[in-house]
């Protein structure tokens, strides 16, 4: 497992320039349920505005969404929950930013 998680937070880090404490973040989210930033902040037992920060990166690098979510219960407001993707376009993803780079590298060497 703890070899799995080394090459993952490679992955992340060559290939989207994503740091752990982002890769953390992502492993805590589930695929199939929304969790608001709060929840992750006191299940990892971190700075809120840190958890912040790490799923900020993820949704910008297209691994994590972003849903708005209405108070219930008579209340007025509205907090955002996230989702992680799941494995299979987290998969295609990897693939899609890899080809791209070698992409970038052959035209870098073409241009020689």
């Amino acid at each position: 497992m703890n070899y799995e998680i080394n090459k993952l937070n490679e992955l992340f880090e060559n290939v989207l320039g994503l740091k752990t404490m982002d890769l953390t973040v992502f492993l805590s989210l589930k695929s199939d349920k929304v969790i608001c930033s709060y929840e992750l902040a006191k299940t990892l037992k971190r700075n809120q505005s840190t958890i912040q920060r790490c799923l900020t990166r993820l949704v910008l690098s297209e691994l994590v969404y972003r849903r708005s979510v209405c108070l219930c219960d008579g209340k007025k407001g509205r907090f955002f929950a996230y989702i992680r993707v799941d494995k299979e376009t987290l998969k295609q993803i990897f693939r899609d930013k890899i080809q791209k780079k070698y992409d970038e590298q052959l035209a870098l060497i073409a241009s020689i």
